[in-house]
């Protein structure tokens, strides 16, 4: 694997190979979002009804997934610019962790609150 070394070069090449597929990444979700609701109102209004109230929760999601992205990047480039390999390393498998663990949390705990919300009548 080749080393990425970003205390060398010029700041708008790495911003370039950072950003970009980034947005794509970004580009592609809400394309997807788009065709979904367009083909879902072909339906009925009622499934667009569902898809807005479906997607809420989803970027919610997304924008925590962003969120602990951007704070646990912003640690491991601090390590890596120090120069401290062993801590970035550390910094990066917590990052695994979180999300290991909030995709468990989310997964299993999901059929449970929409349990309780049929059950109290909302």
């Amino acid at each position: 694997m080749k080393k990425d070394d970003l205390t060398v070069g010029p700041m708008a090449l790495h911003f370039r190979r950072l950003a970009i597929p980034a947005a794509l990444g970004m580009l592609f979700a809400t394309l997807y979002n788009v065709v979904d609701v367009y083909f879902a109102g072909r339906l009925s209004t009622d499934a667009q009804a569902g898809l807005a109230i479906g997607y809420q929760a989803f970027f919610i999601l997304m924008a925590l997934g962003f969120g602990l992205s951007s704070a646990l990047s912003a640690l491991v480039s601090n390590a890596k610019g120090s120069g401290r390999n062993l801590p970035s390393q550390k910094i990066y498998l917590s990052r695994f962790d979180i999300c290991c663990y909030t995709n468990f949390i989310i997964h299993y705990n999901w059929p449970i609150h929409w349990a309780k919300v049929d059950w109290v009548g909302f």
